[in-house]
């Protein structure tokens, strides 16, 4: 086997060898991005107010939340008492879908799916001024 080939199928066997964010850091990173950007989440919450809860079962330390309202933007960790959408799935699998990609069968989604997507969407969207 070429040298060339060998790459190609190691590169195909690999996973991605970035490291998974902890509960913590996403909510910390999420919660910088949205004090930067507040008004930007502001005015997303103004057209409709979204209470995302991410849930990892078995697991309620890894509880987190995120809120959009017209005052801006929020994430916190813990259980929100009455979310409009509820995420469920396992770290690596939520790990997964904040860099983009969704495994199959590893998440279900409670409530307006399309909240959560447009969630995601926005947190992508997002331009933090100075970086």
């Amino acid at each position: 086997m070429k040298p060339w080939e060998r790459a190609a199928k190691g590169a195909v066997q690999k996973k991605d060898p970035t490291p998974a964010l902890s509960v913590s850091n996403q909510v910390k990173g999420i919660t910088f991005l949205m004090e930067k950007t507040q008004a930007y989440w502001s005015e997303l919450g103004k057209k409709k107010r979204i209470v995302a809860q991410f849930l990892v079962p078995n697991d309620p330390a890894s509880c987190w939340y995120v809120e959009v309202d017209p005052k801006g933007g929020k994430c916190a960790t813990g259980v929100h008492a009455s979310p409009t959408v509820t995420w469920e799935s396992d770290l690596e699998a939520m790990d997964s879908a904040f860099r983009g990609s969704i495994l199959p069968g590893r998440v279900k989604v409670t409530g307006d799916f399309e909240e959560m997507r447009s969630l995601f969407k926005a947190i992508a969207a997002t331009q933090i001024p100075g970086l």
